[in-house]
C-alpha cells in the first residue's frame, strides 16, 4: 500500500493518508502544557495544513516514511546534505549580488525607506571601515538595541565586515538588563535609537567596557543626543571603503552573533554564533522539501515582511539573512500593531509569511482582515506554539484558496532551526523532520536507565548535532559543559520521534518561562524578589496562560511577623522589569521546597 499523503478536494484541512499513524490528541491539561512549553521565537512550534483544490497532490516529504535510525538510534535527516560554507556571513550574503543588485533588499513598512541591494553593500562596507577608524578591532563587540529598522541589515552585514561581533538587545529592556548584558559581553560600543537612548544612557553608568559615544540611529533632522555619534555619518560618502576587506587571522568558526539566552537554567548567558553557524543554517532551510520560496529573477522577488523581532536569532537568521541571501525584499515593520502588520502584507504583496500564533488567531478572528490583505500570500510559517486547526480553517476560510502554513523546531543555541519542513504534516503536534546535516537523538531520564538513547515512540530528552549548534557560552565553561555533551547539544525539550520520523516536542525540564514569546529567567525575578525587605525566600515558575502562553507565578516567604499581599509584590517587580517579565500571580507559603543540595524542586511548586 502507498505511503504518499494525499491532499484532496476542497473540505479544508482534510488528508488522506497511508501507513500513518493516526494523531494522537492531547487531552486539555496536556495541550495547554505543550502550549506553553512552546511559547517563545527561540523554540518555534509550526503548524501545517492545506485548503485543497480538485487535484490530487503528492508531498514528497509529507508522510512517507523518512525515518532514519541506525543500530544506536539516533535519528539522520531524511533531508540531502548541504555543503558547509566556508565564507564569512557577508561574502555569503553578497555571493550572488550581481544577479539582483538594483532589486530593494529592505524597505521600512512605514517610512518607505529602503535600500537595494546594491547600495546594502556599499553603505555596509562604508560601516565596516567606520567601525574599524572608531577602533573596533577584530573580535571585540558591539551592542545593539534597536527595533526593526533597515539599518539593523547594515549593521550586521558591516560588523561581519569589520570582523567585529554583534550582541543584539531587546529594545523594551530596563537599563539594568542593558548593562548586565552590556558588562557580561564586554561591548566596546553600543548602538541605539534616540527614542531608546534615555534608558541606554543610564544602563551605561559603571560600565567601563564602554570605550565610545554611543551610535545614534535616526533621520537626519532628528536633534542627535548630547556626546552621541550620529550614524548616517559613519555611512556617508565621504567615508571611504577598504580596499581589501579581509582580516589576518580571521576565520567563518569565529563568533558573529552573541544573543543572550537563559539556556536550560539560570540566568542569560552569552550564545556564541559563528560566521559558519549562521551561513549553513540558511543552506539547511534551502533545501527542497523545506524551503517555499522561488528564485530572484528579473521578473519575481519573493516579500517577507519583517514582523518578528531583528534583535532575536528567529527573526535575524530565518527571514533577514535568510532571505538577503536570495535577493528576497524584507520588509521591516518598526512597530507590531494591527494597522502595521496589515499594511505589510497588502501594500507591499507580501508573498511569504513568518509569524507567532497570535498573529494568525488575529488574521483568521479580526474583521479587519479580508482576502485583500493576504491574496498574495503562498506561505505562512507560524511559530513559537501549536495554533490548532479552527486558528488555521479561519485563516484558510479568508484565503479562499490553497496554502501552505508550516511548522518546525529551534533554539538560539542551534542558530536556530533543528527540524522543519514546507509542507504536508497531516499531526499538528509533530514538528517536522530534522533537517539536513543534522541528527539527533532521544536520551532516557530516568535512573536506572539514564543516559540510554530511546526508540519511536519513547519519551526523554531530546539531543541534537549540526553544525547549526552554537560554539558554547562567552566565557562560562560550567554552563557549555552542563549544555554541551561533545558534539551534542542538550536542548532540555521532552520529546519524541514517530516511525515515520517525525517529532514531537513533548514538554520541558527546563527552568525557563516563555512569556509572549519571550525568554523570561526565574533566577532573575527571584534574585529582584529577595531584595524585597518584607521577603525572607521566593521561587517562580511558569503557569499556563490562555493569551500569554505563559506568566511568571511567585512563591515567596515573607520575613518572620511580616505580612504582605500579592498586589503589593506584584507591583514591587513591575517598577523593576518590562511589562513581560512582570508577576501573573503570587502565592503565600511556608517554605520553598528544595533538594538536599539546594535545588528548588520546581515540579513540587507547580503542583502546589
Amino acid at each position: 500500500m502507498s505511503n504518499w499523503c494525499y491532499l484532496l478536494s476542497r473540505s479544508a484541512l482534510r488528508l488522506r493518508c497511508h501507513n500513518i499513524r493516526p494523531r494522537v490528541k492531547f487531552s486539555p491539561d496536556r495541550q495547554s502544557i505543550y502550549s506553553a512549553v512552546n511559547k517563545n521565537y527561540g523554540r518555534k512550534i509550526f503548524t501545517t495544513a492545506f485548503k485543497g483544490n480538485s487535484e490530487i497532490q503528492k508531498s514528497p516529504y509529507a508522510t512517507r516514511n523518512n525515518l532514519r535510525i541506525d543500530q544506536d538510534n539516533v535519528v539522520s535527516s531524511p533531508f540531502p546534505d548541504v555543503n558547509i560554507p566556508r565564507e564569512f556571513l557577508h561574502e555569503y550574503i553578497w555571493k550572488n549580488l550581481e544577479r539582483w543588485p538594483s532589486k530593494t533588499a529592505v524597505v521600512c513598512s512605514t517610512t518607505g525607506k529602503s535600500y537595494t541591494y546594491s547600495e546594502l553593500r556599499t553603505l555596509s562596507g562604508k560601516f565596516a571601515a567606520s567601525l574599524r577608524k572608531c577602533k573596533f578591532y577584530p573580535n571585540s563587540t558591539i551592542a545593539v538595541v534597536l527595533p526593526n529598522v533597515v539599518e539593523y541589515a547594515i549593521i550586521v552585514l558591516g560588523a561581519s565586515e569589520a570582523g567585529i561581533s554583534i550582541t543584539m538587545m531587546n529594545p523594551i529592556s530596563t537599563a539594568k538588563e542593558i548593562s548586565r548584558q552590556l558588562q557580561a559581553s564586554e561591548a566596546f560600543g553600543v548602538i541605539t535609537s534616540s527614542e531608546q537612548y534615555p534608558v541606554v544612557k543610564a544602563s551605561l553608568a559603571g560600565c567601563s567596557n564602554i570605550k565610545l559615544p554611543a551610535i545614534i540611529v535616526d533621520e537626519p533632522n532628528h536633534p542627535l543626543p548630547e556626546g552621541c555619534i550620529r550614524f548616517s555619518e559613519l555611512i556617508s560618502d565621504s567615508v571611504e571603503v577598504f580596499s581589501e576587506s579581509a582580516i589576518p587571522g580571521k576565520t567563518n568558526e569565529d563568533v558573529l552573533f552573541l544573543p543572550y539566552s537563559s539556556g536550560t537554567t539560570g540566568l542569560p548567558k552569552g550564545v556564541e554564533i559563528s560566521h559558519r553557524n549562521v551561513t549553513v543554517n540558511c543552506e539547511q532551510l534551502q533545501v527542497k522539501g523545506v524551503y517555499p520560496a522561488h528564485e530572484t529573477t528579473e521578473t519575481h522577488q519573493e516579500v517577507v515582511p519583517l514582523i518578528l523581532p531583528a534583535f532575536h536569532i528567529y527573526g535575524l537568521v530565518v527571514v533577514i539573512l535568510n532571505y538577503l541571501s536570495v535577493g528576497a525584499k524584507i520588509v521591516f515593520v518598526r512597530k507590531f500593531n494591527a494597522e502595521n502588520f496589515l499594511n505589510s502584507l497588502k501594500d507591499f504583496k507580501s508573498t511569504i509569511l513568518y509569524a507567532a500564533p497570535p498573529m494568525i488567531l488575529f488574521l483568521g478572528s479580526s474583521e479587519l482582515v479580508t482576502d485583500n490583505h493576504l491574496k498574495t500570500l503562498k506561505f505562512i510559517m507560524s511559530g513559537a506554539a501549536p495554533i490548532g486547526a479552527e486558528s488555521v480553517q479561519k485563516v484558510l476560510r479568508k484565503v479562499k484558496r490553497e496554502i501552505p502554513i508550516s511548522q518546525g523546531y529551534g533554539l538560539t543555541e542551534a542558530s536556530p532551526v533543528v527540524t522543519s519542513t514546507d509542507n504536508g504534516i497531516d499531526n499538528l503536534d509533530a514538528v517536522g523532520y530534522v533537517i539536513s546535516n543534522t541528527s539527533l537523538r532521544i536520551v532516557n531520564l530516568e535512573e536506572s536507565r539514564a543516559g540510554q538513547n530511546m526508540g519511536v515512540n519513547e519519551t526523554g530528552e531530546l539531543y541534537v548535532k549540526g553544525p547549526q549548534v552554537m560554539k558554547g557560552y562567552y566565557k562560562n565553561p560550567e554552563a557549555t559543559a552542563n549544555t554541551l555533551d561533545g558534539e551534542w547539544l542538550k536542548t532540555g525539550d521532552i520529546a519524541c520521534f514517530d516511525e515515520t520520523g517525525r517529532v514531537m516536542i513533548k514538554d520541558r525540564i527546563k527552568e525557563l518561562i516563555k512569556v509572549k514569546g519571550f525568554q523570561v529567567a526565574p533566577a532573575e525575578l527571584e534574585e529582584l524578589l529577595r531584595t524585597n525587605d518584607e521577603i525572607l525566600d521566593a521561587a517562580v515558575v511558569g503557569e499556563p496562560h490562555p493569551k500569554y502562553g505563559e506568566m511568571p507565578k511567585a512563591f515567596v516567604v515573607c520575613k518572620p511577623g511580616v505580612k504582605s499581599d500579592g498586589d503589593k509584590i506584584k507591583k514591587f517587580i513591575a517598577e523593576r522589569v518590562p511589562s513581560y517579565k512582570q508577576l501573573g500571580s503570587v502565592k503565600f507559603i511556608d517554605v520553598i521546597p528544595k533538594s538536599t543540595a539546594g535545588k528548588i524542586l520546581r515540579r513540587q511548586l507547580k503542583d502546589m
